[in-house]
């Protein structure tokens, strides 16, 4: 959060961050409430949320299935989650953002074999949101 905070500043005055766990629904339905209470409408969604499989590289059948659903609910389930809970308070807005993040290439195999499928599949959801 510290970095996000730091971020939001060097925005302006009246940007915030604000923390959530994208796994579950309850926690961005709280961040989603606290954002309509406090500001009544959402300017910029930044999604940032992201878990690697980083260590495993090579080949996808390197890592498990299991910690490919893992890093898939929160890579791009989470993300879409997210988004959808935002999506009429950006609506509010009068020019409402959304900047999806992402520190890799999708196409390089450095970050693992599930974190960089999981970047490359959140791109037509964000597509689809623009």
């Amino acid at each position: 959060l510290e970095h996000a905070e730091t971020a939001a500043k060097s925005i302006g005055a009246d940007a915030r961050a604000v923390q959530l766990d994208v796994t579950k629904q309850a926690s961005i339905a709280a961040a989603a409430k606290r954002i309509r209470n406090e500001f009544g409408r959402l300017d910029v969604l930044v999604n940032n949320a992201g878990t690697s499989d980083a260590g495993k590289q090579g080949i996808s059948h390197a890592a498990s299935l299991d910690e490919g659903r893992a890093v898939f609910e929160t890579n791009v389930f989470g993300v879409v989650a997210v988004t959808q809970a935002m999506l009429r308070l950006l609506g509010e807005a009068p020019a409402a953002r959304i900047a999806s993040v992402d520190p890799s290439s999708p196409q390089r195999a450095l970050f693992g074999p599930v974190y960089s499928p999981s970047e490359t599949a959140l791109d037509a959801p964000t597509l689809a949101f623009a």
